[in-house]
């Protein structure tokens, strides 16, 4: 074997077990000049973009060694823990939290790992992640003035019912709902046609018309002064294909444990969660 290859396969097998070290979290955002040399030899630069624009999402391990490589005022980091879902800002500024290097984010990551079952959304969480904020912001913040759902998972051609729709608190009530396609910039298309139904009595009632598999939004609807309005009460409901349906039931069980329960940011965790379910609708594994 020659130099030149053997180099080239100690190469190869050094980038692939750096991809298979498990995720920690990310770099949100940052402030200066950054840079990942957990590898030497092959520095990576980081996009840092101070609090504009999109988030970073770039991927660490617990061996990743970050390094502030200018030093000015005013420069910082922001680290997202995967498994907490805590979120800390190094300040530069302040002695010992970015110097010396490489920044000590690792003292965070827990010892349990991420779930396997979700290594491929977490790897790259981002576009779904920036798809549903506008959905979680049109959400009401006061939990307990919410009748729908937050959210559904169901088999495509399983009976939907009111009671998949409702939370159990809802108040007895006529509620006038609607079945949305997923659509976070333009929302519900055209005019409002609500399903009016009553509840507890109709809890077992199932939804009149045929819901394909895709990602939905479950919308309460009011009539205001004559009028058919749609509201910021809504959930969302993932139909997913016979075929899919096990392994998605089991990523939905595995995300709600994980972002809605486990992570310590619980806003952070639902809007992690729902991009989960929009991941899921986009893959149609």
């Amino acid at each position: 074997m020659t130099r030149r290859l053997a180099l080239l396969l100690f190469w190869c097998l050094f980038t692939r077990a750096a991809a298979e070290k498990p995720l920690a979290g990310w770099v949100i955002q940052c402030s200066g000049n950054w840079e990942d040399r957990t590898n030497p030899d092959q520095a990576v630069k980081l996009a840092c973009k101070g609090d504009r624009g999109d988030l970073l999402w770039f991927q660490l391990s617990r061996d990743s060694k970050l390094v502030l490589t200018s030093h000015r005022i005013h420069q910082w980091i922001i680290v997202r823990i995967a498994r907490t879902g805590e979120a800390r800002r190094f300040d530069c500024d302040r002695p010992g939290e970015c110097a010396p290097p490489p920044l000590p984010f690792a003292s965070l990551v827990p010892k349990e790992e991420v779930p396997s079952l979700l290594s491929v959304f977490l790897g790259s969480p981002g576009t779904t992640y920036a798809r549903v904020r506008l959905i979680i912001s049109r959400s009401p913040s006061d939990e307990s003035s919410r009748a729908v759902v937050d959210h559904a998972a169901i088999e495509e051609g399983t009976r939907i019912t009111l009671r998949d729709l409702l939370r159990p608190t809802a108040a007895a009530a006529t509620y006038l709902l609607e079945l949305c396609p997923f659509d976070e910039k333009n929302g519900c298309p055209g005019k409002s046609k609500p399903i009016s139904m009553n509840w507890p009595a109709d809890s077992n009632k199932p939804w009149p018309a045929r819901v394909d598999a895709g990602l939905y939004e479950v919308v309460l609807n009011r009539v205001v002064n004559g009028i058919t309005i749609r509201t910021a009460d809504r959930g969302l409901l993932l139909v997913s294909p016979p075929k899919d349906a096990a392994t998605v039931k089991q990523k939905v069980e595995t995300g709600e444990q994980l972002f809605l329960k486990d992570w310590k940011d619980r806003g952070e965790g639902l809007l992690m969660f729902h991009a989960l379910l929009v991941d899921l609708a986009s893959q149609r594994q």
